[in-house]
């Protein structure tokens, strides 16, 4: 297919040269494996400018109905506005009826006259193309359903126009196919958010084949897919779904790497899967052929580091994020001997769904004057639920971390009656204990703040634990991550480490996780 985008560039774009790019092969390549029936769902995550709408949306349907000898081929295109899906109709359109295409194919199939309008035209062979927008619905069943662009660059913060596009992935789009089986959907675009549609496909296994290709090449994020390369043997390989990274099937874990990555590694399946990154040196741009180096270091600096992460680089960081950094924190093995320790819980209670509780233990040494976190519990649960694992909590707190001289526990207290009655029946079931709580006071941004500047300082460490992967992920992306409960605990925690220390010192020596 490649070579035939080369031919037919001059019908689609007479005024500008053809320029190539190994990623077009790349793209090709995974679009004639649907071709070929060898896949059904493909996402495409490649920065603008490089090709991706021309290849998918305008060369693979005209290549299909001619070269391909697939007339009978139903595509619908989808886009945030209709006139993006119209604008593409149109060149592909028009490079059907070019004589160039007609003297090769246009034995094949015939445009009727009484179905040849811009949203939608139809060939004697049963194929048609229609266009429509994303939220749309046409009431056609398409053989190929592509959704190019489901997001407006303006709206990426827009809980509701994301929810809406995604709601209409995963409800409406799977019903809009031919053949439930045979029929594919493709969706292509540039990353603008953390929870943009591929988000919703990747993080939920939707069964897509992630073509991933950022503008400047970064080994430890190399796209592995199964479509295979010519020439090139696979590679046994396994997808770490947390963080989008395929690791060597023979990855042995680091010191440095966390306990929650090797336990995934151990969890995922190993794939025979083919390097579709062509490139080998970190840094190194995508499509040097139109975007040299140099441009692509003048549009960075133009450009804010939330679009470059995420339209550049396929790896959204939350506008307004990134207020605490990873490399702030040191994980270790042991802590203190002389800490008193706080456990904050951010407290919901909707079981599967919507927001988690929380509940953050962090130590303050006594001679050090040095934070530790050292467990996080964290689950969507019932009320019920919420307090059997607070109760569980407590107790094995209070055997590990020194009994009532050296151990609280912290509730926030929401305003009002009911607020008061559910603190009052949690302190009523943690009798024997010490249980405070307290109204929140500012807004999350603020409350993080002390926390956020003593951890920048190097005065925060994390005890080596399975949670340590999820912990940091909020916190970094924190104040924009979809969840902030982990965040809310930890504020609270500090707090209350600041503002109440004790003067009693642990005695024994340091323990490691429970």
């Amino acid at each position: 297919m490649s070579q035939y985008t080369k031919l037919a560039w001059s019908q689609v774009e007479p005024a500008r040269p053809y320029v190539h790019g190994w990623h077009i092969d790349a793209i090709s390549e995974h679009l004639e494996a649907i071709t070929q029936g060898q896949l059904t769902r493909l996402l495409i995550n490649e920065p603008p400018g490089v090709m991706k709408s021309l290849q998918t949306c305008v060369f693979w349907p005209t290549y299909e109905w001619g070269p391909a000898g697939m007339p009978s081929m139903r595509f619908i295109t989808y886009s945030f506005d209709h006139t993006l899906s119209t604008r593409d109709a149109l060149k592909a359109r028009r490079l059907i009826q070019s004589p160039w295409y007609q003297d090769l194919w246009g034995d094949r199939f015939k445009l009727l006259d009484d179905q040849n309008v811009k949203t939608r035209y139809e060939n004697d062979r049963t194929g048609f193309r229609i266009s429509d927008y994303v939220g749309g619905g046409t009431g056609d069943r398409g053989d190929r359903d592509i959704v190019d662009d489901p997001h407006q660059v303006k709206d990426p913060d827009s809980d509701a126009k994301r929810g809406s596009a995604i709601l209409w992935l995963r409800e409406t789009l799977p019903t809009r196919l031919n053949d439930p089986e045979r029929s594919a959907i493709v969706v292509i675009h540039h990353r603008l958010h953390e929870q943009d549609m591929s988000a919703e496909i990747l993080e939920n296994d939707l069964g897509y084949e992630h073509l991933m290709l950022p503008m400047e090449y970064e080994p430890h994020r190399c796209c592995y897919t199964k479509v295979k390369r010519e020439g090139h043997n696979p590679a046994k390989m396994r997808y770490i779904a947390s963080q989008q990274v395929w690791l060597p099937d023979d990855w042995k874990p680091q010191e440095s790497d966390s306990v929650l990555l090797a336990k995934e590694f151990e969890k995922a399946r190993a794939q025979e899967v083919y390097k579709q990154d062509r490139r080998t040196v970190e840094g190194e741009v995508l499509f040097p052929e139109r975007f040299p180096p140099s441009v692509v270091e003048r549009d960075k600096k133009a450009m804010t580091a939330y679009a470059v992460a995420g339209q550049f680089q396929q790896r959204p960081t939350p506008r307004g994020g990134g207020k605490i950094k990873r490399h702030w924190f040191k994980i270790v093995k042991a802590y203190p001997a002389d800490c008193y320790f706080i456990r904050w819980w951010d407290l919901a209670a909707t079981k599967g769904a919507g927001a988690y509780t929380a509940g953050v233990l962090m130590g303050r040494s006594r001679s050090e004057g040095t934070f530790w976190v050292v467990d996080v519990k964290r689950d969507q649960l019932s009320s019920g639920e919420v307090r059997s694992l607070i109760k569980q909590t407590t107790d094995m707190d209070y055997r590990h971390y020194g009994g009532n001289k050296n151990y609280d526990i912290w509730l926030p207290q929401d305003p009002g009656q009911a607020g008061k009655a559910q603190v009052e029946d949690y302190i009523l079931a943690l009798a024997g204990f010490n249980v405070h709580a307290v109204p929140e006071t500012g807004d999350k941004e603020t409350r993080i703040e002390p926390f956020a500047a003593q951890a920048e300082a190097g005065n925060v460490h994390l005890l080596e634990g399975d949670w340590n992967e999820a912990y940091l992920a909020e916190l970094e992306k924190f104040p924009q991550s979809k969840y902030k409960d982990q965040a809310d605990a930890t504020s609270g925690a500090f707090s209350q480490l600041i503002l109440h220390p004790k003067q009693s010192i642990r005695i024994g020596a340091a323990k490691g996780a429970y």
